[in-house]
């Protein structure tokens, strides 16, 4: 008998491949086992491999402490993602995470800043999710379970950013009491109430949320952000006269936050596109009829009909049917590929000329698709290594400058009795410039914008420090049709065949051209279709490309 076998056990862990911690757990546990010798967990392909003692262990024996192991896990270990509102910077999500670290039933938070998501781990038996809600609520962000949030989402008609974001609201109204408030003040010779008025609302309208933020900040996580700096250099200012320059200090900063959320909110949108690759619906074959229904309704074995020019919904197996599939969208592949009976067909493809019959294979939520999603997602999550070092980097400079500030405003009218206005009008300016805001935001954003923006392209980076490498890549080999070319065959050149006049031909060509089935017959979107293309005798002697359009 052999000194050590190896087998493959399935696993199901409580959040599957999203909770690394369960995974060291399950790993842990089974090393501990008594004839065990070594252990790798592949949860994303939902296995286990196992290399044991047969003189020790049984195969059988090995499922059963494994399927114990994941039941206790299940039972101890619960995860649920929230989805967060008004996230728009990376500092934000520290401090969430700061404020829910606090709560010791709370075993790991985790913010993504790419998809505003809060994917938490908790003792099931300890936590009331209503506290967490509540904790992140006073913290000043919005947040909602999964569910509630695609419903929410489902029953909004689309808006402008302008018009369903309350920031930008405020920061408007900020900027018209600014402005008013600054034209009253210029037109008088001494500073009164009808100035001071519109200033100081411009300062409460632009300025309550900061502050809010920034004590919610100092009470919850015992840290200082950049809404604490803004906010104590506007008491500051407003502590020492100076309406207007407080009042331009809350306008420009909400302009800035505003113009951020409206960056992220463009990133995280190129994500939600990717899931509208997906139809909603499918049509789902009865003995008797056909019936259509939500695609989350839909099970493992069930007939889908595909009608041609539709999506495929969901991925399956032909069960019934013979047409090509533009995959394009998932392998990225230009030409359609036959598809037969028996062959595995993917959700977001789409059906071209003749109807399918799919059995389906997986849910709505384990399709390609999406995990494609999911993939963005973790990808954006990563970090790369400058936005680790500004992580670190601001953790401690924010705290820095408010005490350089203090220093600035004390230690040069106590040394030397120089005014004190004067000093605690420059410690402010220092305050205000130094804001780290942009440093944090910077590298965060520019990353997740990058990723969003390749993957609406067909182009998935594995995470901020495969997207930094890239930047010191000197040569690049392409070696597919469709990378650096249109991906559609089409028509360079044409000419007449010896003893066929040219003028005679040409009608019948493109009619010839419209009748064929080829699978890659497209008109382009810059170009005539063949149907509405003519030769004219004034023509040069190049041919015309108006009926077939080269690749690039």
């Amino acid at each position: 008998m052999p000194d050590s076998q190896t087998v493959d056990v399935p696993v199901a862990l409580p959040a599957q491949d999203e909770c690394k911690q369960c995974v060291l757990r399950l790993k842990e546990t089974m090393e501990q086992t008594k004839g065990v010798r070594g252990v790798e967990v592949a949860p994303r392909g939902g296995t286990m491999t196992i290399r044991f003692d047969p003189a020790l262990l049984t195969v059988r024996s090995l499922e059963e402490r494994t399927k114990e192991a994941c039941g206790h896990l299940a039972e101890r270990y619960c995860h649920t993602t929230l989805v967060l509102g008004g996230l728009d910077c990376a500092d934000c999500a520290r401090s969430i995470e700061r404020a829910l670290a606090r709560r010791k039933e709370v075993l790991y938070a985790s913010v993504n800043f790419a998809t505003s998501r809060l994917l938490l781990e908790f003792q099931c038996s300890e936590i009331q999710l209503a506290g967490v809600m509540a904790d992140v609520r006073a913290l000043g962000y919005q947040v909602w379970t999964e569910e509630d949030f695609q419903a929410r989402r489902k029953s909004q008609t689309p808006r402008p950013f302008v018009l369903r974001s309350r920031r930008a609201l405020l920061t408007a109204l900020s900027f018209a009491f600014l402005i008013v408030g600054s034209v009253l003040w210029l037109a008088t010779d001494e500073p009164h109430l009808a100035a001071i008025g519109p200033l100081i609302l411009a300062i409460a309208v632009g300025g309550y949320t900061v502050a809010r933020n920034g004590y919610a900040t100092v009470v919850r996580t015992r840290n200082v952000d950049m809404n604490v700096l803004m906010t104590v250099a506007v008491v500051g200012a407003v502590a020492i006269g100076q309406w207007v320059e407080a009042a331009l200090v809350v306008a420009l900063f909400g302009l800035g936050e505003t113009l951020e959320t409206w960056a992220v909110e463009r990133t995280r949108g190129s994500i939600q596109k990717l899931m509208d690759l997906s139809p909603d619906e499918a049509l789902l074959r009865h003995d008797d009829h056909e019936e259509r229904v939500a695609v989350d309704q839909v099970k493992v074995g069930d007939l889908v009909l595909v009608k041609p020019g539709a999506r495929i919904p969901l991925d399956g197996v032909v069960h019934k049917g013979s047409s090509g599939v533009d995959e394009s969208p998932i392998t990225g592949e230009s030409m359609p590929r036959l598809k037969q009976e028996g062959d595995l067909v993917y959700a977001g493809t789409v059906n071209q000329r003749g109807s399918l019959e799919v059995r389906v294979s997986s849910l709505a939520r384990e399709s390609t698709i999406a995990r494609l999603v999911q993939m963005v997602e973790e990808a954006q999550a990563q970090k790369a290594p400058s936005q680790r070092w500004v992580d670190a980097f601001s953790r401690y400079y924010t705290p820095a400058v408010m005490g350089i500030a203090a220093l600035t405003a004390v230690a040069p009218p106590l040394a030397f009795g120089w005014s004190w206005g004067d000093w605690i009008y420059r410690a402010l300016a220092l305050l205000i410039l130094a804001c780290p805001c942009a440093l944090v935001i910077s590298t965060p954003v520019s990353i997740v914008s990058a990723i969003g923006a390749a993957s609406r392209q067909g182009v998935l980076i594995k995470g901020g420090v495969h997207l930094e490498a890239a930047g010191n890549i000197a040569v690049v080999a392409f070696d597919k049709t469709g990378t650096l070319t249109e991906g559609l065959p089409g028509s360079p050149r044409s000419s007449a065949s010896t003893g066929l006049q040219r003028p005679k031909c040409w009608p019948w060509l493109p009619r010839w051209s419209a009748s064929r089935s080829t699978p890659w017959r497209k008109p382009s979107p810059t170009r005539p279709s063949p149907a509405t293309s003519r030769w004219s005798p004034s023509t040069t002697s190049k041919p015309s490309r108006a009926w077939g359009r080269a690749p690039d």
